[in-house]
């Protein structure tokens, strides 16, 4: 399957959110004693509704746990002084990022070595992985 086109994505976000919430208020007219169905319906919806407007949610499921980075350009904004970010320069011949910090106007790598490079943006570390188990079955996500 094909991923859709970035012009339709919002259009079809908030088409699954309206989609999301209606089968949630079928499924509690029609069958209210599936009470764990129609609050997973308004969970996704939800959880859809925070992504798409930018938001991160409290508590995000572990299989649709995801992570936001924002890149900064250092002619915008700069970190403070020794808080370790990813950092970013154009002139890396690999084109990767890494994880640096910055101190009294110089830019060194997590290992302490300084670097020859002029970093051209930096961004806050991904918290990483939580430590809540994911499902392993299609038991444990409806459970």
């Amino acid at each position: 399957m094909s991923r859709p086109a970035l012009d339709n994505a919002c259009d079809d976000a908030k088409a699954g959110v309206d989609w999301l919430y209606k089968q949630a208020e079928d499924y509690e007219r029609l069958c209210p004693a599936l009470r764990k169905d129609i609050e997973q319906f308004r969970n996704l919806a939800a959880l859809l509704d925070t992504y798409q407007a930018g938001l991160v949610p409290v508590t995000p499921h572990p299989i649709t746990r995801s992570e936001l980075v924002q890149w900064i350009s250092v002619e915008d904004h700069q970190p403070d002084d020794e808080t370790t970010v990813l950092i970013f320069s154009a002139g890396d011949p690999l084109g990767e990022p890494w994880p640096g910090y910055r101190n009294a106007g110089q830019w060194f790598a997590a290992d302490g070595m300084p670097l020859g490079q002029n970093v051209t943006h930096w961004a806050d570390m991904p918290i990483g992985p939580t430590q809540v188990k994911a499902p392993s079955s299609a038991e444990e996500l409806t459970a």
